[in-house]
């Protein structure tokens, strides 16, 4: 809910209008829309001119047409973490079929983290270099 009404706050700051039916966190929308708006309200003008230079977002480069927020990797994987308790295959999908390009690495990564194995807890028993 904090999330929430920063956003409402930004947005405020940002446009001068209040913001009335698009919320972040709102019930009736799908977890890949929440994510992507999430995404969206997270990036950051210049870093996303400097990613667009960077992977060559221009006619004839190698990411032409791709378009930038400009959210970085650390923000993008701690937003795959929360977002993996309540994620399914489906709602990946989705997000790497996105246009923007920090969506889709969003995409990537909660595949990351969907087929990440848990860690195991460690035994005396289960080393087997543990002295006996």
């Amino acid at each position: 809910m904090l999330q929430q009404d920063c956003f409402k706050r930004n947005w405020l700051q940002k446009t001068g209008e209040p913001l009335r039916s698009f919320c972040v966190n709102t019930p009736t929308a799908d977890l890949p829309t929440q994510l992507i708006e999430t995404l969206i309200s997270m990036g950051n003008e210049r870093d996303a001119q400097a990613k667009a230079k960077y992977l060559q977002a221009l006619p004839g480069g190698y990411g032409e047409g791709d378009q930038f927020v400009g959210v970085r990797v650390p923000a993008i994987r701690s937003l795959a973490r929360e977002a993996k308790k309540q994620a399914t295959l489906d709602d990946a999908a989705v997000l790497l079929d996105h246009e923007i390009h920090e969506v889709r690495l969003l995409g990537a990564v909660l595949l990351v983290e969907l087929f990440k194995p848990a860690r195991p807890t460690r035994t005396p028993s289960s080393n087997c270099f543990w002295p006996s």
